[in-house]
């Protein structure tokens, strides 16, 4: 390896905190779910840096695969810790604005993750210089971080800063994706649906859900950059994100700028905490919930757990999450925190079951 390829490599280290990494291991598609997204944002920053275009689907020039290859080193301990590295084929091939490009990739993914926690937009276009790289880096980005149900965090750090300090990015993270994502169109106009796929036609970049309240076929437009997020089995349940228009009756009957599509998921959520207004709630035990979907319409996600007495429902996971969390204040206000003779006898119980099950504290 030459003089100059050792001045430009950089290093940066993932760290997955919380739940499992806490022994110093991870689920096999936590990790690949994560190396595998932070690849394709290094792709995607690199591209924006050489001035490359984004086409309608995001294809990786091949001298950006050989120049910006995220390499994995030893993992080390500290919850789940792996430190990267970027590593190039030729690097006598690369110009002097290649090389800046190479040395600052790591710094841009680190402020593209500080904008992201502090939910500074704004710093978004001082890393970007076109705006559709912007979006499609938002979109990667999500898919790596932590489900709603999650409780592990996201950490990253530039080693090469004078100072370098780790990033944090967790579950709460997603909602300022999905507000940049969805904010050039009005809040009431965008909404989640569930529906039975019944075809997707590349071509057009359309497809086409059965609406189970009304019967009808919903035409779903979906952009190019969400064409790497689609579902192909068809005859499935699938949630769709997106401006919607309706018919007389109030019903969807077709669904522009989509910006989610995925599986409808129905395994277990399992919870170890909740944070509500600046409330942590900690369960002595994790609580374990099987979503369902409601019999009626389809479109919504029920949780019922009645020994605690929660019954939750909401249209996506994010939001059946957010429900149970304001449920669990609610119930502790309610119950845990009354005087127990103010209470009737079978609200004692659930005073009693709910202290059991819960302890409160503030949030960090």
């Amino acid at each position: 390896m030459s003089q100059q390829d050792q001045e430009l490599k950089t290093m940066a280290v993932v760290r997955l905190i919380g739940q499992a990494p806490d022994s110093h291991a991870i689920p096999a598609d936590v990790l690949i779910r994560t190396l595998y997204g932070l690849q394709r944002l290094v792709y995607l920053v690199a591209s924006d840096s050489e001035n490359k275009k984004l086409g309608q689907r995001f294809r990786v020039a091949d001298s950006i695969e050989r120049q910006y290859k995220l390499v994995c080193k030893l993992p080390q301990p500290g919850s789940f810790a792996v430190p990267l590295t970027l590593e190039r084929d030729d690097p006598q091939q690369l110009n002097i604005l290649s090389d800046i490009s190479y040395v600052n990739v790591f710094q841009k993914v680190e402020d593209l993750f500080q904008a992201i926690q502090t939910g500074a937009k704004d710093g978004i276009s001082n890393i970007f210089s076109d705006r559709t790289f912007a979006k499609r880096a938002l979109i990667e980005v999500r898919k790596l971080l932590p489900n709603a149900d999650d409780s592990w965090k996201l950490g990253f750090t530039y080693e090469e800063t004078p100072e370098p300090s780790e990033v944090m990015l967790t579950k709460e993270s997603v909602k300022h994706i999905d507000d940049w994502l969805t904010q050039e169109s009005p809040s009431e106009s965008v909404i989640t649906i569930t529906g039975e796929l019944i075809k997707i036609d590349f071509d057009e970049r359309k497809l086409y859900l059965r609406y189970p309240p009304s019967r009808q076929v919903i035409e779903c437009i979906y952009s190019d950059e969400m064409e790497d997020t689609m579902i192909e089995n068809r005859r499935q349940y699938v949630q769709v994100t997106g401006e919607f228009t309706v018919d007389a009756d109030g019903n969807p009957i077709k669904l522009t700028d989509v910006t989610r599509i995925e599986p409808l998921d129905l395994s277990p959520i399992v919870l170890r905490e909740v944070t509500y207004k600046k409330r942590m709630f900690l369960f002595t035990e994790p609580l374990q919930f099987a979503p369902q979907l409601d019999e009626e319409g389809k479109q919504l996600l029920v949780i019922d757990k009645p020994d605690l007495g929660l019954n939750v429902f909401a249209r996506t996971r994010e939001e059946l999450v957010e429900e149970i969390s304001e449920q669990v204040a609610f119930l502790w206000d309610e119950f845990a925190l009354a005087e127990e003779d103010s209470l009737t006898p079978e609200a004692q119980k659930l005073r009693n079951a709910i202290l059991k099950a819960v302890k409160a504290r503030d949030a960090a």
